[in-house]
């Protein structure tokens, strides 16, 4: 059993890293003991007080988000070789109770005073937490988030906000970044960041960046710009990859999206979907493209992310 357990830490262990690797993660730290501040309160089972919570990763960064701020991601790995449960409410609440814990603990650390030491002219620090459960098991369904949205936690500990991961959303970013750097190989990509009201104020900011934002882990969409070197008077390409499927009204959607994020950047659009497949939706695309004003300017294609066989073959 011992034996298994270690096995199990391990394979989810190597999925953790290479997917924070992949979405600009890599630098935080993993495995480090945090000592337990509320023994009492956040002990295992009555009587035995808690010493130490054990921090999985551990992410810091200057957030692009919010103004001057630096994000703590707090993370917890949960990973199992059998499928996800039927009803997976009470496991994860178990799995909740053990980042939440942590997280508090965390809020008030020593090491949480080490590792933001290094960011200096910061007024805050956002202290979040993510809960990185995924399955192994061939048979399971991916979509835990959406089984357990509806579940109400019912605790007193102190914690901030908390993003779950699990084998869906592991899977559109990976599928997400594989698309990207096989179809643009040999150009520079970054994601994109909407301006919003939190970080307006801060012009030292990039909108550009190689690190994903925590608060984009379960968006329905990400978005990309791509430069080419070889060709650098020329304006860059935008990018959305969406979550959603293709359909006339989501097309819409996303153009004047990117119309309003980009419009003093680039003219320039691709828009990648899960389904789209030029046999079934090019006449929706067509109609859409006679739908925009000439003085708009607009050059914009459509894609898909997902491999449809000999169907998808015309999309080339």
């Amino acid at each position: 059993m011992g034996e298994l357990s270690r096995y199990v830490g391990e394979v989810g262990e190597n999925i953790a890293k290479v997917f924070f690797e992949r979405i600009g993660w890599g630098a935080s730290l993993s495995d480090t003991p945090l000592p337990c501040i509320h023994s009492d309160k956040h002990a295992l089972k009555k009587g035995t007080p808690r010493t130490t919570h054990g921090v999985d990763r551990l992410f810091t960064y200057i957030s692009n988000v919010e103004y001057q701020a630096i994000q703590n991601v707090y993370i917890s790995c949960k990973n199992t070789l059998k499928p996800y449960p039927a009803a997976p409410v009470t496991t994860f609440k178990k799995h909740m109770n053990d980042l939440i814990t942590g997280l508090e603990c965390f809020r008030r650390s020593q090491l949480k005073r080490d590792v933001t030491s290094r960011f200096k002219g910061y007024s805050n620090q956002i202290d979040t937490g993510v809960l990185f459960w995924v399955s192994c098991a061939k048979d399971t369904y991916d979509n835990v988030v959406e089984k357990i949205s509806s579940c109400r936690l019912d605790t007193d500990y102190e914690f901030g906000n908390v993003f779950i991961v699990d084998n869906d959303v592991v899977n559109f970013h990976m599928k997400v970044l594989n698309y990207i750097e096989t179809k643009f190989t040999g150009q520079y990509w970054s994601y994109y960041l909407s301006e919003t009201s939190m970080n307006y104020a801060d012009k030292k900011l990039t909108r550009k960046t190689k690190i994903l934002p925590v608060e984009y882990l379960n968006s329905r969409f990400i978005a990309f710009v791509v430069e080419n070197p070889l060709l650098p008077d020329d304006k860059p390409k935008f990018i959305i990859v969406c979550k959603d499927g293709f359909s006339k009204n989501n097309l819409e959607m996303y153009i004047q999206a990117s119309r309003e994020y980009t419009s003093e950047m680039t003219n320039n659009y691709l828009f990648v979907f899960p389904d789209y497949n030029k046999i079934e939706h090019d006449t929706d695309v067509k109609q859409v493209r006679m739908s925009l004003p000439d003085q708009l300017d607009i050059l914009f294609s459509v894609d898909t992310y997902n491999d449809h066989g000999v169907r998808g073959m015309h999309n080339e």
